[in-house]
């Protein structure tokens, strides 16, 4: 134990403590070697509280007989949970624990209701490391655990320096060090800002971009043709002067098959065609003009409903007389004029 108080560097102005004394061997040694300011023990178990403080007597009528001084000190009875304790624990500089039997939820409340509220640079000897010695760096993940507010190291081990197993025990120093994760965030800011910065900054692609834009002249770009203007000859290899062809007039009725919609036969100019109505001996059968009057309205108007005759003026002013016996005079002659209308 006097080589862990030298390692650790113990002095007269240190306040010492240890959780879980037992019979207070070591608060008095401490008190005796280091000569600290003040020594405490807190004991849970009253049977070796009393026999620590049968052995407060001893030593201290021991040293009294020597001539040799000695720190304050004081074993306490209790549970060091208790929140009577908290200021002694709060006072100390040192503090001992020997957590190697100590299970996971004790040490998990002792981390976090104790050990984390406790002061910058207190020094904290264990059996069991309350850190990783190993992963000293902060990370996101453990950025709520003790670890990142505090550095575990080695300390050096003696066969034999324990008075509870003949086994070689390692002891490790946590010393809380709260700037650890100051400075992580810190870091942790500056590189997203050196992130953000890169995401704004633009590229050489995005430079020379912005450039030609910055160039930009209207009078650089091409005249457009005017609606007087002839367009220019495109890929076709159409002669722009030429005029269009006049599309072919197509059925405007939908066919049944795919592909193109059928276009209406011309009429022939063969010398059997039918005589125009302006031929004198012209008599047009009624079949040709519904298949002509059809295929027009078919062709040039859309589809409508019957037409109401009783409410359309009269088209054909002819008269029948009742007392003729042979109307195909008179219809002839309506037929003619109807159409010369169409």
């Amino acid at each position: 134990m006097a080589s862990i108080l030298d390692e650790v560097g113990v002095g007269m102005k240190d306040v010492f403590i240890d959780l879980g004394c037992g019979i207070g061997q070591l608060v008095f040694f401490t008190s005796a070697y280091a000569q600290c300011k003040k020594s405490y023990g807190i004991e849970l178990n009253p049977f070796p509280y009393q026999l620590g403080a049968n052995v407060q007597l001893i030593f201290r009528k021991l040293m009294k007989n020597f001539g040799k001084r000695f720190g304050k000190h004081e074993i306490l009875e209790g549970d060091i949970m208790n929140v009577e304790f908290r200021e002694k624990i709060k006072e100390s500089t040192v503090i001992f624990i020997n957590n190697l039997l100590f299970d996971a939820e004790f040490m998990w409340r002792l981390k976090t209701e104790i050990l984390q509220h406790l002061d910058e640079g207190v020094k904290i000897i264990t059996t069991k490391p309350l850190g990783d010695p190993k992963k000293i760096n902060v990370t996101d993940r453990r950025i709520g655990d003790l670890s990142a507010i505090s550095e575990t190291v080695y300390l050096k081990s003696l066969p034999g320096g324990v008075s509870w197993t003949d086994k070689p025990c390692r002891f490790y120093l946590t010393t809380i060090n709260r700037m650890k994760l100051v400075n992580y965030f810190k870091q942790k800011r500056v590189m997203e800002t050196e992130m953000s910065s890169k995401k704004k900054k633009p590229t050489k692609r995005n430079r020379s971009h912005d450039s030609e834009n910055s160039s930009f002249d209207e009078s650089t770009l091409p005249i457009q043709p005017t609606s007087d203007e002839p367009n220019q000859k495109r890929h076709t290899g159409r002669d722009p002067k030429m005029p269009r062809a006049i599309p072919d007039v197509f059925d405007a009725t939908p066919s049944k098959g795919r592909g193109r919609p059928k276009k209406i036969p011309e009429p022939s100019t063969s010398s059997s065609r039918r005589r125009s109505s302006d031929d004198e001996d012209y008599k047009p059968s009624s079949s040709s003009i519904r298949h002509r009057s059809a295929r027009r309205s078919s062709v040039l108007k859309p589809k409508q409903e019957p037409l109401d005759y009783a409410d359309m003026p009269l088209l054909v002013k002819e008269e029948i007389p009742d007392d003729v016996d042979d109307v195909s005079d008179v219809m002839e002659r309506m037929l003619e004029q109807v159409v010369k209308m169409v």
